[in-house]
């Protein structure tokens, strides 16, 4: 018995839930995609590699995300905020 991972035979993207079985059904490989975002089965290399249509649009996504600052970086600005606050009440 073997793991095979199946994908769509139009899309070639990976299909949810791996078979474990004797014989390999269709449409199937027993190449691993761990590790791999949202992979896409190539037939010709006998490997999962990402789609790339799809890698862009996430890459879109995050770029107009609202970057958080660093932790160290909003504890000073705290810290010299609070510094402010007590000098001034002197």
């Amino acid at each position: 018995m073997i793991w095979f991972f199946k994908y769509d035979p139009q899309t070639f993207e990976l299909l949810p839930g791996a078979i474990y079985a004797e014989e390999q059904p269709s449409n199937s490989t027993t190449v691993d995609p761990a590790g791999t975002p949202f992979p896409v089965f190539n037939v010709t290399k006998q490997a999962w590699e990402s789609d790339p249509v799809k890698l862009a649009e996430l890459e879109e996504r995050q770029k107009k995300q609202p970057q958080v600052q660093d932790v160290q970086k909003q504890i000073a600005d705290l810290y010299a905020r609070v510094l402010n606050q007590e000098l001034k009440g002197m």
